[in-house]
């Protein structure tokens, strides 16, 4: 593998794990803000979906570099 595919792979990597923790922070803090302190924040569940996005679109292409896709058999 080329020396920059290695980094182009660290930097996705490094990228989707950043993406999925601000996600996950900004849903944590909705829910805190929604129920303990009754002042929801407007902006946090749109920021969350389209956080959601790119981490699903980042985690196929790293499973996708990686080969590791879930395979399901189906026998009908």
């Amino acid at each position: 593998m080329s020396r920059f595919a290695r980094i182009a792979e660290k930097a996705l990597d490094t990228l989707t794990v950043v993406l999925f923790s601000v996600m996950f922070a900004t849903i944590i803090v909705q829910i805190v803000l929604r129920y303990v302190f009754n002042a929801p924040l407007v902006w946090t569940d749109e920021a969350a979906s389209y956080l959601f996005v790119w981490v699903a679109f980042l985690g196929w292409a790293m499973a996708t570099r990686k080969r590791v896709h879930i395979g399901i058999s189906v026998i009908v």
